[in-house]
């Protein structure tokens, strides 16, 4: 009876007689999300609806996330982005049309590097991409579609530079990306789409893609200002897209100008936060 009592006493008295705990520091890694209306022209040329250059107009919407991860000692941001495409092409003359569709996404990570020069910062890595999409020709009554569909891994470089106008920050960032090894569609030269499809063949539709057969790139600037509680983008987007296979050429080129709007958002519960010391570690703001 006397133990349990006194077993008891030390389990009431004890934590008083401990120094006081300190107050439990916590990482917020805040989540820069941003949605972006792009427009601009696109020039098309494939090889197995036309020979023929196809331009017009180009209209997407993109939405781009970064946050800082969690490991990598504070050095490391991870990057997703998901587009959607529309174009609508005319060739020369005028007496031809071709639309394009385009659903894209990449995943990456980027590592950090803070040179001397203040409000500079420069990332460097690699990402995964995957784009599905179509190319339609109204002219054609056989064979009027074709299908582009790749999975690529690609390098990734961005350098973004922070300065301030009278107290007034401005974000400006440049960003590109390139593939160098990843597998990508493509039919035999004259091969249709009735004999793959409804005959039953399928060999050699997938190809490894590098820069023997394929090249794409995409060139990224931006300018973020402050608005409110977030910040309003502008920039420009350069998108290389053209493969070489089975003696089909394709080359897609986007110029498109952005307007976007760029939140940070912190993804924690306050009431479970409210006692804890608090460090924000922002991607790049």
């Amino acid at each position: 009876m006397y133990y349990r009592l006194i077993v008891c006493m030390l389990f009431v008295l004890l934590p008083s007689l401990l120094p006081a705990q300190e107050i439990q520091e916590k990482k917020l890694r805040p989540i820069v999300t941003s949605t972006m209306l792009e427009t601009g022209r696109t020039r098309l040329y494939d090889s197995y609806l036309s020979l023929n250059y196809y331009s017009g107009y180009d209209i997407g919407l993109s939405n781009e996330r970064m946050q800082m991860a969690r490991w990598g000692k504070d050095r490391v941001m991870k990057q997703q982005t998901v587009s959607i495409h529309f174009a609508n092409t005319t060739n020369e003359p005028r007496n031809g049309r071709m639309y394009m569709g385009m659903l894209g996404y990449s995943f990456g990570y980027l590592y950090i590097y803070k040179p001397s020069v203040p409000g500079l910062k420069l990332y460097g890595g690699g990402q995964v991409e995957a784009s599905a999409g179509f190319i339609y020709n109204l002219r054609n009554s056989n064979n009027p579609a074709t299908a582009k569909v790749d999975a690529n891994l690609a390098l990734s470089a961005m350098a973004v530079y922070t300065f301030k106008i009278k107290e007034y920050p401005i974000t400006v960032r440049y960003q590109a990306t390139l593939p160098f090894a990843g597998a990508f569609f493509s039919p035999a030269f004259g091969e249709t789409y009735y004999e793959m499809f409804e005959l039953g063949n399928h060999k050699n539709l997938v190809h490894f893609g590098s820069f023997h057969n394929q090249f794409n790139m995409g060139n990224l600037v931006t300018a973020d200002f402050p608005l409110g509680r977030g910040y309003v983008r502008i920039g420009y987007r350069n998108t290389i897209r053209t493969t070489l296979q089975n003696y089909l050429d394709t080359q897609i080129y986007t110029n498109s100008f952005i307007l976007g709007v760029t939140t940070e958002l912190i993804p924690f519960n306050r009431r479970k936060q409210r006692n804890l010391k608090n460090e924000v570690i922002s991607v790049f703001y």
